[in-house]
């Protein structure tokens, strides 16, 4: 695994654990076995880190909210 697949790994895992708003770099440097400054080899700023998470599962996310896989029946018959 490459070193920017394993800092996006980690920080999903870190984000996971610990909640959004109390994730660190040094967690996610941690986490990934990287030194903290490498993060930002790859990453400007810990917000485009963050981005990067969102936009590697924002692909299923997409798939799954496709009208085409809308159920056909109302709320409240599937209720």
């Amino acid at each position: 695994m490459k070193t920017r697949e394993r800092i996006i790994d980690a920080t999903e895992r870190v984000i996971q654990q610990r909640g959004l708003a109390r994730v660190t770099t040094k967690e996610i440097a941690r986490a990934a076995g990287v030194a903290e400054g490498t993060l930002f080899k790859y990453f400007e700023r810990k917000d485009d880190l963050l981005l990067a998470v969102v936009e590697e599962h924002l692909p299923p996310f997409v798939a799954v909210t496709h009208p085409q896989q809308a159920s056909s029946c109302m709320v409240g018959e599937r209720l």
